[in-house]
């Protein structure tokens, strides 16, 4: 099993270069350890377009 391990979510925005972005997520390891799974990216994708980030 792989672990993962969560970025902050400063470190995200700032390596975002685009006004529009695709989250992918992972069902299995990061789902498990809490890091990317559906939850996860819900919250995300909330976080994102509050920061005015398209969510594709």
């Amino acid at each position: 099993m792989i672990i993962t391990k969560s970025k902050n979510i400063n470190t995200i925005l700032n390596q975002i270069n685009q006004e529009s972005v695709f989250i992918i997520g992972c069902s299995e390891c990061a789902t498990i350890c809490k890091t990317g799974g559906e939850n996860e990216i819900y919250k995300l994708e909330k976080l994102l377009t509050k920061q005015g980030i398209n969510v594709i």
